[in-house]
């Protein structure tokens, strides 16, 4: 979508945002509001328990080609009947490859260390276990995968040190199966109570998927074998400095969000603020 003033000759690309309702905003508000009193608004402190977040999600589908833009198909011609037949019609790809990754931030860095978990062949791999035609994350798969494939990672960064777990809103999520197991797996975590949905501008792992996709676009990658190669080779770039820096910003995306009264932020919003 593009927005043109008439006495502009340049067009500018308007920001995208997720949608959200008054409901949804309220309850946006609500929870920043919870989540600074209980983790206060100096994340740089030595004892701030900001270091102490593993900040996750899956990053939803990357893929191996972009989406196909119909506004580029045009043909000038003085009469469409000029036109060849074989030249009127133009073929589209509707499934497009592509691989989804599951990871998490903290002030320590990405996890895990080395490369994100990737989520395609993991769920191929346990769903063949179990039967299962569908290879689809349910409750229960979700909690193998951060007991067996993320929480030794954590414990290898924060060792003896009681992390504080976050996930988004996600109905398998907020299972009472994965509930009282990230429970038991966790001394500690953002409660459902304290965080509402759509607050993934909020969350700096967001950012980890955004700044992947975007170094990926344009790349020549003709193969999954190839974008799974770049995506590890981005992922080793995003140092445990820059992971850091987006961990102490959240309690300034927190306020930013409660002064814009619940609607979408950017880093243009909150990255000079002062709390």
């Amino acid at each position: 979508m593009s927005k043109r003033h008439k006495n502009f000759r340049s067009s500018w690309k308007l920001a995208r945002s997720q949608k959200i309702n008054d409901t949804q905003r309220y309850g946006r508000i609500r929870s920043a509001k919870k989540l600074l009193r209980k983790f206060g608004s100096k994340p740089t402190r030595s004892n701030s328990r900001w270091k102490r977040l593993i900040n996750s999600d899956f990053s939803g589908r990357i893929n191996l080609i972009q989406k196909h833009n119909s506004k580029n198909d045009v043909i000038w011609s003085k009469d469409k009947t000029t036109i060849p037949a074989e030249l009127l019609t133009v073929g589209q790809q509707k499934y497009y490859p592509g691989v989804i990754i599951f990871g998490a931030i903290s002030s320590r860095g990405l996890i895990p260390k080395e490369s994100p978990i990737f989520i395609d062949d993991w769920l191929k791999t346990e769903c063949e276990k179990l039967g299962k035609k569908r290879h689809t994350m349910d409750r229960f798969l979700y909690i193998k995968l951060i007991e067996k494939e993320l929480k030794p990672h954590i414990d290898m960064i924060f060792p003896d040190v009681n992390v504080i777990w976050q996930d988004d809103a996600d109905s398998k999520h907020r299972s009472s199966y994965a509930l009282n197991k990230i429970d038991e797996l966790f001394y500690e975590r953002i409660t459902p109570d304290e965080e509402a949905s759509k607050m993934a501008d909020i969350w700096p792992i967001e950012n980890v998927w955004g700044h992947i996709k975007e170094k990926i676009d344009g790349c020549e990658i003709t193969n999954i074998a190839m974008l799974r190669n770049k995506i590890v080779k981005i992922w080793n770039t995003i140092t445990p400095k820059m992971c850091s820096k987006l961990i102490n910003s959240i309690p300034k995306r927190l306020q930013c969000l409660i002064n814009k009264q619940g609607y979408p932020i950017n880093k243009k919003d909150y990255n000079n603020m002062i709390i």
